[in-house]
């Protein structure tokens, strides 16, 4: 099984496959992106850890409703199934997603729910699955600055933080560690970019 997240649109006469791909405020590391068409030609929702269903109407998720069981969370509808326990939910469409550039600002704040609404079902999604949530949870501490003095025999006074780049603004009495300029240290990152968190 995949653990990325499959997020499924429906193309519109302005927007074709190759461009939703490339819309930067849609793409999330943790999710591919396809059409529906794409989907029933080429790919399998078996294979990903959950869905989001894009389309106009929902279609995936209604086509599925009685193969599983609807809940809600906090505005998040979505929908569990029975066979194999993964999830769908039902998202915003293209449309909704793509009228930024609107003079309306009715229109504009309707856009702004929707893109929240995207991004709190994705994040939802991750904190659903252990593995998407701890690579999840692990890169943003690293990003702040993982701290290794439980695992470091240190004076008690210096702190060591492993991250991905030095900070320009470095907190008093803190030793950066990058995973640069230490061999064994790549090692561990490779190890745990490949590791499923349990």
């Amino acid at each position: 099984m995949n653990d990325r997240i499959l997020v499924v649109f429906e193309e519109t006469n302005q927007l074709k496959k190759d461009q939703i791909s490339e819309l930067v405020n849609l793409s999330r590391k943790e999710c591919v992106i396809t059409t529906i068409d794409e989907l029933s030609k080429n790919k399998n929702i078996k294979d990903f850890c959950s869905v989001v269903d894009c389309t106009f109407d929902n279609k995936i998720f209604n086509r599925n409703k009685e193969k599983g069981t609807v809940l809600k969370n906090d505005n998040i509808i979505y929908l569990i199934l029975k066979e194999n326990n993964k999830i769908v939910c039902a998202g915003p469409n293209l449309s909704q997603l793509t009228t930024c550039n609107s003079n309306n600002i009715s229109i504009q704040e309707k856009f702004q729910e929707s893109y929240s609404k995207y991004n709190k079902i994705i994040d939802f999604l991750i904190s659903k699955n252990h593995f998407l949530r701890n690579k999840d949870s692990f890169n943003k501490s690293t990003l702040d600055g993982l701290v290794l003095n439980d695992v470091i025999k240190t004076n008690q006074y210096k702190i060591y933080k492993l991250v991905y780049s030095i900070p320009e603004i470095k907190e008093p009495n803190v030793e950066y560690v990058t995973f640069e300029n230490i061999e064994i240290l790549n090692e561990l990152k490779n190890i745990i970019e490949e590791m499923t968190f349990i």
